[in-house]
């Protein structure tokens, strides 16, 4: 991992006091499930099994507050999993972050719009960890207060608290387009105050949007009320973006985070392979052609041989 336990500074949102919570976690390798156990229970109270199956037997008959289950496990994997725990009433709004070594985008994107929480992949930082397990720990109990109060003002100043710790750049729309929240690291992007933004329109406040994936993504989002991800070069920063747009009655909530990195390795590895492809062609090319020369070769030796 890229930290030690030691060095670690406690990760706390310091307004918010959580209560100790119970966290299941699934891994079938018995150090990585010992390794994240001991990260979490000195914080939260932590019931470790080593497959799919038990985690599903002990969800059903408990109810943590999260689950956390490793991707490819034995018997029922991650994903098997957490299908079997969306579909049932009495687990459905459990919390779920997968970890998984595949870091590939498609794997994440699936585990998200699967149901999943968070998609963590190893290796992580011991305070990415607890981070995101905190952040979706608050998370899911400021929507579960939603869900009975209709969104009180507190809950709203506290689900505001998480998404300016977060690092991924967000901002909140309503059903009329207009911004109704936006987090520092979005200012950042955006290149104006929340001051600024607040109730404006965003396809008049950034025309060069219109007629875009965001714009269309956006309105496939509300229109079909199915959450939505998409990879675009972002007209604001000329930068490679992907971008989580999560439709709900009151309008859409939408996150982002620069790939440029990502992409730009992606662009030279795509290179090397079509130079490679090319070397092997040329080299296949060639031996073809010695093959193809080999018989007038050797009518040209009889021809010199003296009889």
């Amino acid at each position: 991992m890229a930290d030690n336990v030691e060095d670690i500074e406690e990760v706390e949102f310091n307004e918010i006091q959580l209560p100790r919570a119970k966290v299941l976690l699934a891994d079938d390798n018995a150090d990585m499930r010992e390794y994240v156990r001991k990260l979490l229970c000195t914080q939260y109270e932590v019931i470790a099994v080593a497959d799919g199956e038990a985690a599903l037997a002990y969800a059903r008959k408990h109810l943590p507050d999260i689950v956390l289950s490793d991707v490819m496990m034995p018997k029922l994997d991650g994903f098997g999993l957490l299908t079997q725990l969306r579909s049932n009433e009495r687990t459905s709004c459990i919390p779920i972050v997968l970890l998984s070594a595949r870091a590939g985008e498609e794997s994440r994107v699936e585990g998200l719009l699967s149901g999943a929480d968070d998609y963590l992949i190893k290796p992580f930082s011991v305070r990415e960890l607890l981070a995101r397990v905190k952040a979706t720990l608050e998370t899911s109990r400021l929507r579960q207060e939603a869900a009975n109060s209709r969104i009180e003002v507190e809950a709203v100043k506290l689900r505001a608290t998480i998404l300016e710790r977060v690092t991924d750049a967000f901002y909140g729309l309503d059903r009329e387009w207009r911004f109704a929240y936006i987090n520092s690291r979005c200012e950042e992007y955006l290149g104006k105050n929340r001051s600024e933004l607040l109730g404006k329109v965003i396809w008049e406040e950034f025309e060069m949007v219109k007629g875009s994936a965001f714009e269309e993504q956006y309105y496939k989002a509300m229109r079909e009320q199915v959450a939505v991800y998409f990879e675009v070069l972002s007209p604001f920063s000329n930068r490679w973006v992907e971008v989580f747009a999560y439709p709900s009655i009151d309008g859409l909530s939408v996150n982002f985070r620069d790939i440029t990195e990502r992409k730009e390795l992606e662009a030279r590895r795509e290179a090397l392979l079509e130079s490679e492809q090319l070397a092997r062609a040329q080299a296949e090319q060639y031996c073809f052609l010695m093959l193809l020369n080999l018989p007038l070769k050797a009518e040209r030796y009889k021809s010199c041989v003296p009889r």
